[in-house]
């Protein structure tokens, strides 16, 4: 990415693994890679660029709420930058330009870490639909709240560790995808109202069972968690597992993510289209 006010470029690395085999996470292959295709085309790296940096801040998910354009991430993302040096890239993909928000107005409780979520009010015309022609949006339909029986959660993003930086031009690794589930161990500074908390383990397995080390998760920062529910149509797709369960804002290696619940997240998201244009 060359540092351009406006445009810059970007290189996301593509994820695929093909075989006959089944995989460790319970899924067939051909359903990895629809769950692949529909967790890329929603996970949006947040590119913070200055005139000494630039790199991958946060991560982002555009959202419809009362038939208006958000993004939605972790309040903390925007504490001591300048919200006007932040964007994102116009769609998933190699060799792509990244395009600030231009008029936007961020909502976020900020007294306590208890409310880490942050939503930003798209009101730029041209940024709106350079977007929707390369992000997919979610909706209220993509959502629901884990109930006590959810056994596995997935949480996509492009970790900082796994990003190269040459002159300018980012380069991440592929889309990584985290399979897991809840964590009760014991937790630093307690259990919040709204918290979600999951294992992260120092090592996981790809798709076919093989280990390697885990990477610290910064730039991951308010990344969608969903919750994989059972498949009740005719027809399997992501759409009608993958319900998004909260945000990431957290985490300790080795332990355990913290997320906090997406009711925190509508709640925000509501006082803001209740409050009027």
């Amino acid at each position: 990415m060359r540092t351009r006010r406006r445009a810059g470029e970007h290189k996301l690395g593509v994820f695929k693994q093909m075989s006959a085999q089944g995989t460790s996470t319970g899924f067939s292959v051909q359903e990895m890679g629809s769950i692949e295709r529909f967790l890329t085309s929603r996970t949006v790296p947040l590119i913070y660029q200055t005139d000494e940096n630039v790199g991958v801040h946060g991560t982002g998910t555009f959202f419809e709420h009362g038939g208006r354009p958000f993004l939605v991430t972790a309040g903390h993302v925007f504490n001591g930058i300048d919200p006007s040096n932040l964007g994102v890239p116009e769609r998933a993909g190699k060799d792509v330009s990244v395009w600030h928000f231009g008029h936007a107005k961020i909502h976020h409780p900020r007294n306590t870490d208890e409310f880490d979520v942050a939503v930003v009010e798209l009101q730029d015309r041209d940024f709106i639909a350079l977007v929707k022609a390369g992000w997919r949006f979610l909706s209220t339909s993509n959502v629901a709240p884990p109930n006590p029986t959810t056994e596995q959660f997935i949480v996509a993003g492009y970790p900082n560790e796994t990003v190269k930086n040459n002159a300018g031009v980012l380069t991440p690794s592929a889309l990584m995808q985290l399979y897991t589930g809840s964590y009760d161990g014991e937790v630093r500074d307690g259990r919040g109202e709204f918290d979600l908390l999951l294992r992260y383990s120092p090592e996981a397995g790809n798709m076919f069972g093989m280990r390697k080390a885990t990477p610290a998760l910064g730039g991951v920062s308010g990344a969608a968690v969903y919750s994989v529910m059972p498949s009740t149509g005719a027809l399997w797709a992501p759409e009608s597992i993958l319900k998004v369960a909260g945000i990431q804002v957290s985490f300790m290696h080795s332990k355990y993510v913290r997320a906090k619940t997406w009711a925190l997240v509508s709640h925000v998201l509501s006082l803001v289209v209740n409050a009027g244009p």
